[in-house]
């Protein structure tokens, strides 16, 4: 029943971030920051604020498992 959808808005079912990550820092911080919070996702802004994109703790540790997998190869 879509005439229920004018009961809720945005900032009723939103929620603030745990955190915020800028696109340079570095991922030591970025592993500390998920560890520290407990979120799975957070967002990322640039060097004004201006939001990015989200970074999800999953794709971090499959990146860092593969550069492991990588470095062992060599």
């Amino acid at each position: 029943r879509t005439e229920l959808y004018r009961d809720f808005s945005v900032s009723g079912l939103m929620k603030e971030p745990e955190a915020l990550l800028t696109v340079n820092d570095a991922m030591d911080e970025v592993v500390s920051v998920f560890d520290r919070t407990g979120a799975w996702t957070l967002p990322v802004v640039d060097d004004e604020g201006i939001f990015v994109g989200f970074i999800r703790k999953s794709t971090v540790f499959s990146v860092y498992r593969q550069m492991l997998a990588d470095l062992s190869n060599d």
